[in-house]
């Protein structure tokens, strides 16, 4: 539901403070973009001259029961030249 996203990301920004917002289209999951407010201690961001290159969301506490784990996506521009 768009209104209970749009509210939950609102609360965690409050709460927060600064973040970025991700967008993730996932047609198995819904048919609607998923949009999720991401803190900025969980955002890496690399700048080459002044310019943004790449992004890393984390996403602690992912767990298998044994140990735990931290997913890093990766958002990189790629140069053709």
């Amino acid at each position: 539901n768009f209104n209970d996203q749009v509210y939950s990301c609102v609360k965690k920004m409050i709460i927060y403070g600064e973040g970025w917002f991700k967008f993730s289209y996932i047609p198995d999951v819904s048919k609607y973009p998923i949009i999720e407010f991401i803190p900025l201690k969980y955002i890496n961001t690399e700048y080459k001259y002044g310019r943004l290159q790449s992004v890393d969301f984390l996403t602690p506490g992912l767990t298998d029961g044994r140990r735990e784990y931290i997913l890093k996506e990766i958002y990189k521009k790629h140069n053709n030249w």
